[in-house]
């Protein structure tokens, strides 16, 4: 059976875990029952914040990862799924995470591993963007204006119309 995203036990990514706000962050979701992958470019960092929630009873990994780099995101991400899968966070009930790996790697709805890298360098851009004023607030003028006739307003309104085949004012 797997578990839902929003329970207890859903295993964390903590990045920069290796140190300062990371370890604490990583350690205070320990404490409540969160299995957590410690990432951090220093390998002993993370090795240790990992040894500190295993010591807290929860499952727990770590990956020496630059989060600047692409390959070795790709690598620790495939190393935490592949941790996932194996029941390395949930001992209890080692098929607990196959359901959600299986999802992530074959079906993708979210496309939250599939375009990773792409996510990353259009987060990377937009925390660019954002340093210059002037451009963000000129793009998102122009966005608004490219958006053409869209509004939640229509769409409820194109789905009553549609699907309920209501007019407005007759419910």
């Amino acid at each position: 059976m797997s578990a839902p995203l929003s329970s207890p036990s859903t295993p964390v990514v903590g990045t920069g875990g290796g140190s300062g706000i990371g370890r604490e962050v990583c350690r205070a979701l320990a404490e409540v029952g969160r299995p957590i992958a410690a990432w951090d470019r220093n390998a002993e960092g993370a090795a240790e914040t990992a040894q500190q929630c295993a010591a807290l009873g929860v499952a727990s990994c770590s990956a020496a990862v630059d989060v600047r780099d692409t390959d070795a995101i790709q690598a620790a991400l495939a190393a935490t799924l592949d941790a996932l899968a194996s029941g390395a966070y949930s001992p209890d009930d080692p098929q607990r995470y196959k359901d959600l790996v299986a999802n992530l790697r074959h079906h993708d709805y979210f496309m939250v591993c599939a375009d990773f890298e792409a996510y990353r360098a259009t987060q990377r851009a937009v925390a660019q963007l954002w340093r210059n004023p002037d451009e963000w607030w000129r793009r998102a003028i122009l966005n608004t204006a490219g958006m053409g006739w869209f509004s939640a307003d229509r769409a409820i309104l194109d789905y009553a119309r549609e699907i309920w085949r209501a007019e407005p004012g007759t419910g």
